[in-house]
């Protein structure tokens, strides 16, 4: 009798754990052929705005699936890629063209006026290539998104620290933006202080210290951003106030030339009306 009650109960566990394989199985097979997981099926390293319910691609684990993703199916991601993507074509289009375009044309431009506009063209084209590359490939993998931090690893954390670098993907998207709000104020800066060099030298190089964290003592931006302890959902309103700070850094020249020229001037020399426009954009961009 015992011998038979143990067999029965070893037949009833076996059979609980092919229904239980079955059920996961019948899961996974479900979520397999679905486009997009909710919030509440991903896994824990991968969240990041609860406010973001639906919408979210598989992890793909090879590049063609995350290439795929870009035009086979609607996403959360969607618009995010594209809108960068195209906007990266076209900066980087305009790169190549705005020489013989507008420069060429002129009598009185030389080789520093190609330089000026190009860094911002070619700050743009950057942010925005790079804001579609982390769109498009923050489905890949666990591993794609260690990658991501190889550069705050590696060039900007001490080695004491380096064991504290956690999965983080945004490295790119945010060391762009920083570049583009770098190189933006580079042709107003330059022609609002044509006739005052010292000024021009003077401004941008505080902008790209502030930006791009260069002062031995002092954390820039790009350190702040980049530090994987600001990649935490917790500190989103950290990474918002330092970019829109580092944008705001424009009141500083914008109002010294307020103070020796008129707004008309302003407009027509330092382009001050696209100035206050972008760093308007800037900050609602931060904010959402």
């Amino acid at each position: 009798m015992a011998v038979q009650k143990l067999k029965n109960r070893k037949a009833a566990q076996s059979q609980r754990s092919a229904k239980s394989h079955d059920v996961t199985a019948a899961a996974s097979s479900r979520y397999s052929k679905r486009k997009t997981l909710t919030w509440d099926e991903l896994e824990d390293w991968q969240k990041d705005n609860e406010y973001i319910i639906t919408g979210y691609r598989p992890l793909q684990h090879n590049w063609k699936g995350c290439l795929t993703s870009v035009i086979a199916y609607l996403h959360n991601e969607t618009v995010n890629i594209h809108s960068h993507l195209w906007a990266s074509a076209f900066f980087l289009y305009s790169l190549f063209t705005v020489y013989p375009t507008y420069i060429h044309h002129h009598d009185h431009t030389s080789w520093v006026d190609v330089v000026i506009l190009g860094v911002f063209l070619l700050s743009a084209t950057l942010c925005l290539a790079a804001s579609a590359f982390y769109h498009t490939s923050c489905c890949h993998s666990k591993e794609v998104r260690k990658l991501h931090g190889f550069i705050f690893r590696e060039l900007i954390l001490p080695e004491s620290s380096q064991l504290q670098v956690s999965t983080r993907c945004h490295a790119f998207d945010y060391s762009g933006i920083i570049v583009l709000i770098v190189g933006s104020f580079f042709p107003s800066i330059y022609y609002g202080f044509w006739c005052q060099p010292s000024f021009q030298v003077l401004y941008l190089g505080a902008m790209m210290v502030a930006g791009l964290g260069l002062s031995m003592h002092v954390a820039g931006a790009a350190y702040l951003v980049l530090d994987p302890e600001y990649a935490k959902p917790t500190h989103r309103g950290a990474r918002t106030s330092v970019f829109i700070a580092l944008g705001l850094g424009a009141i500083v020249p914008t109002t010294h030339m307020f103070m020796v020229h008129d707004f008309n001037e302003l407009v027509t020399e330092m382009g001050v009306n696209w100035l206050l426009a972008s760093g308007a954009l800037y900050i609602i961009g931060a904010l959402l």
